[in-house]
């Protein structure tokens, strides 16, 4: 679904991306990993040309982006922010319709989607006349979502989508992410920080550092079998309490009378 070749954004003489390559499956869900200043949320804006590249390529679909106008692709792309990016003005029904107007849908079917996406991210249908301002944070974050796949985008690009929120809040509505249904079959990108997250909500997992792509691979590769020190110390603080949350017990069993036998 996505190719990234040899994409690198400078910023003077510093590289904020550094050749990173990378396929994307379609259905895929991976969780770009890193600490504050690796790339991963520049690469995630180069992917709906929201920053330009300043080398390599990006496809989606086998298309380069870079051949339509970026404010056409990103009607394709469904993106959900940290912050709550809905529009003040507009009511909760008028923020989700707004890609769907844009397409010139039809009034009677956009409001029947709007209808739907309501109950999915379990929301009140009388919420459609609230205003963002009379939203909760996780809410206001359930109405991002229901707008960025309003018009059913095949790519979903998330950005530390979580992070503004309180724990509670915050674990109600990464649940809502991991057991809806419409998402299962997207491509989706998430950033985040955040090593739990990554495992639970990724099916692979991209860590990056300084710009450089360390490893690509499943969850259980990255903790299991890491390609250099660099991922291995990234990881060994969290990887037991990641392990426990994320793999099955007897492949942490195996991993952990490995480690043991290493000592030894």
């Amino acid at each position: 679904m996505i190719s990234i070749q040899q994409v690198s954004k400078l910023y003077g003489t510093k590289a904020a991306v550094d050749q990173v390559s990378m396929e994307i499956a379609s259905g895929e869900h991976l969780a770009l990993l890193g600490a504050s200043g690796s790339g991963k949320t520049t690469l995630l804006r180069m992917i709906n040309r929201l920053i330009e590249p300043t080398g390599g390529t990006i496809s989606i679909g086998g298309k380069d982006i870079t051949t339509q106008p970026a404010h056409l692709l990103r009607r394709d792309i469904g993106y959900v922010i940290q912050a709550s990016s809905l529009f003040p003005h507009y009511t909760v029904e008028e923020n989700i319709s707004v890609i769907p107007n844009l397409l010139k849908w039809d009034r009677s079917k956009t409001t029947a989607r709007v209808t739907e996406l309501l109950a999915k991210v379990q929301l009140p249908d009388a919420y459609r006349t609230r205003y963002p301002h009379q939203l909760s944070g996780g809410e206001a974050q359930r109405v991002n979502l229901a707008r960025a796949l309003a018009a059913s985008p095949p790519v979903l690009l998330m950005d530390e989508p979580f992070s503004a929120l309180d724990n509670i809040t915050r674990t109600a509505v990464r649940q809502l992410f991991k057991e809806l249904e419409e998402l299962k079959s997207k491509t989706i990108i998430m950033v985040t920080h955040d090593v739990q997250e990554a495992f639970e909500m990724g099916n692979t997992i991209a860590l990056l550092q300084d710009g450089k792509l360390l490893q690509k691979g499943k969850p259980d590769e990255l903790l299991y079998r890491p390609v250099n020190e660099e991922v291995k110390k990234f990881l060994e603080g969290s990887s037991l309490s990641v392990a426990m949350a994320t793999i099955p017990a007897g492949e942490i069993w195996q991993w952990l009378q490995n480690q043991n036998n290493k000592k030894a």
